[in-house]
This record gives C-alpha cells, sequence and structure tokens, in this order.
C-alpha cells in the first residue's frame, strides 16, 4: 500500500488521524528512511501464516535501527514503531489460510 506519508493515511477514526500524524512527523524528524515502510507494506501484501509476518515485523525493525546511527532516541522510536505495527497492523497482512490434513 502507497501512501503520501511514512504512516499509512487511511480513512479512520481521529484517533487513527491523530496517530498516523505524529507518527509521520516523528519519521520525518528522526530522518527514518521511507523505503522501509514501503519494504514493509510490500511484505504484507504477499500472502503467509503468522510466521511470515513476524519476518516482515523483524525486517521493518532491522531496517529501522539501521537508521539510528548509534542513537538511543532513534532507536527507541524505532522499537515504538515495530510495536505499533505489531499491534495495530494484523488485519492489514493477507493471511493463507491452511487446510487441516
Amino acid at each position: 500500500m502507497k501512501t503520501n506519508g511514512y504512516w499509512p493515511q487511511w480513512n479512520g477514526s481521529w484517533k487513527y488521524k491523530l496517530l498516523a500524524f505524529l507518527l509521520n512527523l516523528t519519521a520525518k524528524l528522526i530522518g527514518f528512511k521511507r523505503t522501509n515502510a514501503d519494504k514493509h507494506d510490500e511484505s504484507y501484501e504477499k500472502w503467509g501464516d503468522e510466521n511470515d509476518r513476524i519476518r516482515c515485523d523483524l525486517g521493518f525493525l532491522e531496517r529501522l535501527l539501521q537508521d539510528c546511527e548509534g542513537s538511543y532516541l532513534k532507536a527507541f522510536a524505532a522499537y515504538l514503531f515495530y510495536f505499533a505495527v505489531r499491534l495495530l497492523w494484523k488485519a492489514s497482512f493477507n493471511y493463507i489460510e491452511k487446510e487441516w490434513m
């Protein structure tokens, strides 16, 4: 999903819009690369199971931490972004339904 900001701009509740605004502003101020979010969004478009989602999210965290350049404040923000994705974006992942054998 491509958006005009680092964090998706869906037509959600005012709470979501406020969260998206604050996270976009934070990402811009910290200097997180936009490609981190784009790669994560592309990985969520692929089909998979919960293990695949975990790998996608950990890859996102790893790319964010690479942008931190040794800054503890940036690393803290990277973990906040990671946990926000883990908690709030499960519904955005394309899950494969596995058949029972």
